[in-house]
């Protein structure tokens, strides 16, 4: 046998009008006889009243010798594993997929899905109808099932328009088009090896995760332009499974499946066109092409040669466009933006012209700002982790714990200093602060805490059962740990402490040429002049000090420490009461931008068996 055709049904006559129906008999049509049908029907147990029905529509196959198998799920499971049923029985080399709202338009699409299998290993991307205004199906059911019946076409003047699809993170309209599950084709060989769709509870992505795997498999695919197909327009179960496709796709590695670039080239496009391996750095795609556009930009009147200079000295890095937007699309007025740019009009002009025509904002002729830029993290359309508040820091085993406002504070410059953001994997060196747990509600933040306590690790873990933990002593090099776009650090506040955390934190970065920025706190008293030779070496050795925030983390002072003890001695000789003071101090926050480091050198200068002392 050489083409098996597999039909998942649910809830067909409750949802669909009874859409099995008409979609079984648009395969029954077909002008091609050496093919096999099995039905998946997988229905709730108390709708599941139209088995007779389907065994009369059995009969008609069977009439004509067309082999039909129909599998009664005797509970309903996921979409997926109800497929590979209907894989795992089928006999044909080739195997069609086809939902059970999906009524095939032409007679002869099997032949062409035989023709292309001789050279394709997959196809999908069938031109996909819509049936229309909502609720007609459904009412001119048997009617639309008798003009089928008699081959003719009964839904001229009921296709409408294609609703919108949220699968893509480009402007595209997907549901122009099948994905595979919806109408499409697969080579049993290759199913064998993909091991057929994923268990996803709900709705939705199993079939994109099935696309993903063959094509890191094969890649060898074809999209269906000469077929079409009308799928009925119901309602869809709120039960969305894209978050579990988005873990999915980083558990491979990958951050998306670009399938709408692959319906709209007319080429064949390559494995790593389509495939987006994940990296440490995400940003929204439109950010990313603006920032192409202003990289070609100049400011007005000015010399070839200024032109050159102004890019070598003066044009923004993409951290600071990326900034500079965000400061623009938070300004009610061109003055308040201005006003609060940190910028000349040479980087203002050409700006303000990139994000106009990328339609960022709108500016009136008074200066009024519109923003019309609606960002949603593309890989968090769910709803967030859930938020878990957190007390300070056991003291007994974090001698000076900052307080909760300095952690929030942690937290907010993350995301302040990278918006717009679909996903960023973050360095946490060092962590007994436990800024892991806030940051962990964000899915679009990737964090990956390294500690040698294993006490800061338990009780990141038991809060975040997926957050990425390293039990590492930073004395040892770093080995095994995917690097980073930025990393956040608490180190010792001592000179040799120091070093040792940001250079560790260094040797994480993903460098590729462009600006990278991480963020270090660190106390100027307790580091004293030893600040100053930090910032000295660093400087020459490819580091730079971009920003400093004063007075960033306060730090609650300890109970049970001698630190403790002497200030309550000082207290009461000078008649004040111990409770009134409960703060030791605060901390600087540095922000450090590098391109190209100088880790070696840096690592030469480091002396760990001094990592704590204060004296030097």
């Amino acid at each position: 046998m050489n083409l098996s055709c597999v039909v998942l049904s649910s809830d067909s006559h409750i949802n669909k009008g009874n859409s099995i129906l008409h979609c079984l008999t648009s395969i029954l049509n077909q002008n091609f006889q050496n093919y096999e049908v099995i039905v998946i029907e997988n229905s709730n147990l108390k709708n599941k009243n139209n088995l007779e029905e389907l065994n009369k529509i059995k009969k008609k196959f069977e009439s004509q010798k067309i082999q039909f198998t129909l599998v009664n799920n005797e509970k309903k499971i996921s979409r997926g594993l109800a497929r590979n049923k209907g894989i795992n029985i089928a006999k044909g080399d080739i195997i069609i997929f086809i939902d059970d709202d999906t009524i095939i338009l032409e007679d002869n699409v099997f032949n062409k899905i035989c023709n292309l299998a001789q050279k394709y290993d997959f196809g999908y991307g069938a031109i996909r109808f819509w049936t229309s205004p909502k609720g007609w199906f459904e009412k001119n059911s048997k009617d639309i099932l008798q003009k089928l019946e008699k081959r003719k076409n009964p839904f001229q003047n009921h296709i409408g328009n294609i609703q919108s699809n949220i699968r893509d993170n480009e402007y595209l309209d997907l549901q122009h088009y099948t994905f595979i599950a919806n109408f499409g084709f697969c080579k049993k060989e290759l199913l064998t090896k993909s091991k057929g769709f994923p268990d996803f509870k709900g709705y939705g992505c199993e079939d994109d995760f099935f696309m993903f795997k063959l094509f890191k498999i094969s890649g060898n695919y074809t999209i269906l332009r000469d077929i079409k197909v009308v799928h009925v327009t119901h309602k869809t179960s709120p039960n969305n499974n894209f978050p579990i496709y988005v873990e999915k796709l980083k558990e491979e590695g990958y951050f998306w499946l670009h399938i709408g670039k692959t319906f709209y080239d007319l080429k064949q496009l390559s494995r790593d066109e389509v495939l987006e391996r994940l990296s440490s750095y995400h940003p929204d795609y439109r950010t990313a092409i603006a920032y192409q556009e202003y990289q070609k930009s100049c400011p007005p009147n000015i010399s070839q040669k200024e032109t050159i200079l102004w890019k070598q000295n003066s044009q923004y890095c993409f951290i600071d466009f990326i900034q500079s937007l965000k400061k623009l699309l938070d300004s009610s007025s061109l003055d308040e933006y201005i006003q609060h740019s940190n910028s000349d009009f040479d980087n203002i002009i050409p700006f303000l012209d990139v994000c106009i025509k990328n339609k960022f904002c709108k500016i009136s002729p008074n200066g009024e700002i519109f923003n019309t830029f609606k960002f949603k993290h593309f890989l968090n359309r769910s709803k967030e982790r859930p938020f878990i508040q957190l007390k300070n820091p056991q003291s007994t085993w974090n001698q000076f714990p900052c307080d909760i406002n300095s952690r929030q504070r942690r937290v907010d410059l993350i995301k302040n200093r990278y918006p717009y953001t679909d996903h960023i994997r973050i360095a946490l060196i060092g962590d007994d602060d436990l800024i892991t747990v806030p940051l962990y509600q964000y899915s679009w933040i990737q964090t990956s805490t390294i500690d040698l306590d294993k006490k800061v690790l338990n009780t990141i873990n038991k809060y975040c059962p997926n957050a990425e933990t390293h039990n590492l002593d930073l004395t040892l090099k770093l080995k095994g740990i995917k690097s980073v776009h930025t990393f956040f650090t608490d180190p010792p506040y001592t000179l040799n402490g120091a070093l040792l955390f940001i250079v560790r934190g260094l040797s994480l970065l993903d460098y590729n040429g462009e600006v990278k920025e991480f963020f270090v706190i660190l106390n100027q008293t307790m580091m004293g002049r030893n600040i100053e030779k930090i910032l000295k070496i660093f400087t020459e050795n490819g580091v730079w000090l971009h920003e400093t925030i004063v007075n960033f983390s306060q730090y609650c002072l300890p109970e049970k420490y001698p630190e403790r003890k002497r200030a309550n001695i000082f207290l009461i000789e000078n008649n004040i009461r111990p409770k009134s003071v409960s703060y030791s101090s605060s901390s600087n926050l540095y922000i450090f931008r590098t391109i190209s480091p100088n880790i070696q050198a840096l690592e030469s200068l480091i002396d760990t068996k001094q990592i704590y002392n204060h004296l030097l």
